[in-house]
C-alpha cells in the first residue's frame, strides 16, 4: 500500500514540470536558463534591473489542460546609451598569447549586469579564456561558456553596486595561430545584451568587434 505522503508528491510531480523530486536533487524540466534566471533572483539583482536583462520574461499560457511557461520578448529600452567595444590593437605573432580588454562606456546608463557573446574561428583564435575586468565592483560571475569547436564564448556577470562610466568590462585572452599573415575578426554576438539600473529591457547602443592581425 502506498503512503499518503508519496502519492502527494507523485501528484504534484505531475502537475509542476519544475518540481524537485523528494529524496534526490535533480531539477526536470528546467532548462539551463532558467537556472541562471533564479541564481540572478536569489542574488537580488532582479531589482537592480537584472530582470529586464536577458530582455525576455517568462509567461504562462494554457495549452489544453496543461499550463506551459513560455518566453516573451521584452523591447528594447528607450534609454540605450551603452556601448561595449574592443580598441585596436598592434599585429600580433604566430604561437603568442594576446589579451585584449573589452571597454564599456555606459553613457546616461547606470549598468548592473552585462551577457556578452563572442565568436571568433577557432582555425586561427585557440587557448581562448576570458575574465572579469576592473569596471563593474564586486562582479559575479553568472555564466561563463566557452565552445572551442564553435567559436563562441559566453560571459555573463552582474553586480550589487551599479555604476556609470568608462572602463575595462573584461579580458579576452587567446593564442593566434597562422603560418602566414591573416586577418581574422572577433565579434560581438546579437544576442550581447546590458542591465541598466531602473530601466526596463536592453540599454545596449551597440557594439564594436576586434580585428586580431597575425603575423607569421
Amino acid at each position: 500500500m502506498e503512503n499518503s505522503n508519496d502519492i502527494q508528491t507523485q501528484t504534484e510531480s505531475e502537475h509542476d514540470p519544475n518540481a524537485i523530486a523528494k529524496g534526490n536533487t535533480s531539477v526536470r524540466g528546467k532548462p539551463r536558463r532558467w537556472i541562471i534566471f533564479a541564481v540572478l533572483c536569489a542574488l537580488s539583482l532582479a531589482a537592480l534591473g537584472i530582470g529586464s536583462f536577458y530582455g525576455k520574461q517568462p509567461v504562462t499560457k494554457s495549452v489544453g489542460d496543461t499550463e506551459t511557461e513560455m518566453i516573451q520578448e521584452l523591447p528594447a529600452s528607450t534609454f540605450q546609451d551603452t556601448e561595449l567595444f574592443f580598441q585596436t590593437t598592434e599585429p600580433v605573432g604566430n604561437g603568442s598569447k594576446q589579451s585584449f580588454p573589452i571597454w564599456i562606456r555606459t553613457g546616461t546608463n547606470t549598468v548592473s549586469a552585462v551577457e556578452m557573446h563572442l565568436r571568433y574561428d577557432p582555425t586561427y583564435v585557440t587557448d581562448v579564456s576570458i575574465a572579469t575586468g576592473t569596471f563593474l565592483p564586486n562582479p559575479t560571475i553568472l555564466a561563463q561558456q566557452i565552445n572551442t569547436d564553435e567559436g563562441t564564448v559566453l560571459f555573463t556577470l552582474g553586480t550589487l553596486s551599479p555604476r556609470q562610466g568608462e572602463g575595462v568590462i573584461a579580458t579576452l585572452n587567446i593564442t593566434a595561430l597562422s603560418d602566414e599573415s591573416r586577418i581574422t575578426p572577433i565579434e560581438f554576438d546579437p544576442d550581447t545584451r546590458v542591465a541598466g539600473l531602473e530601466e526596463e529591457g536592453d540599454v545596449l547602443k551597440g557594439t564594436t568587434g576586434l580585428t586580431v592581425s597575425i603575423r607569421p
